[in-house]
């Protein structure tokens, strides 16, 4: 699917049930500010999206079940659901730069999940964002006394242990 130029928001529920198989690639346009709650939800043939500058927010489970390798969101993207939730194959993710949470349920059941980019504007990572992940490596955008300070909720697979790579 490439969004139609204008299109500034996908609605909630977006695909219509039936056809969640079709859709393999979603291409952004540049006017596109807002995902809805469960847009692409179990569009599990949904590998590729190209986000696009100027995307503020994706809502709950929007991505939910879908074949997703990676998430790199740009850093206009603000607002976070639990948008990503049992993307089994999602192996690396980035979050944008400013977001302060890791979203409660961000990224639980993402199996796949291996190495995750979390800015140093992030304070608290919530309940379940990392459940039943595998995390091999966090790249955290400050410093080791700023990791520490991190409010980690319980429920985050390996957040306390993962070998994390601090870049500034």
């Amino acid at each position: 699917i490439e969004l139609a130029p204008g299109t500034v928001g996908v609605a909630d529920n977006f695909v219509p049930i039936g056809s969640q198989r079709n859709i393999v690639k979603l291409v952004c346009n540049s006017e596109l500010k807002y995902i809805g709650g469960s847009a692409f939800f179990d569009c599990r043939n949904l590998a590729t999206v190209v986000f696009n500058d100027g995307l503020e927010s994706l809502g709950a489970n929007a991505f939910t079940n879908t074949a997703l390798t990676e998430a790199v969101l740009p850093d206009s993207v603000k607002k976070l659901g639990s948008a990503f939730r049992n993307c089994t194959k999602l192996s690396y993710a980035k979050l944008p730069e400013g977001v302060t949470e890791v979203h409660d349920y961000l990224f639980s059941g993402c199996s796949a999940l291996k190495e995750v980019v979390i800015p140093s504007s992030v304070t608290e990572i919530r309940y379940y964002a990392f459940y039943n992940c595998t995390l091999s490596k966090v790249y955290f955008g400050g410093t080791e006394s700023e990791w520490n300070a991190v409010r980690k909720q319980s429920n985050n697979g390996n957040i306390n242990t993962v070998s994390v790579v601090y870049y500034s």
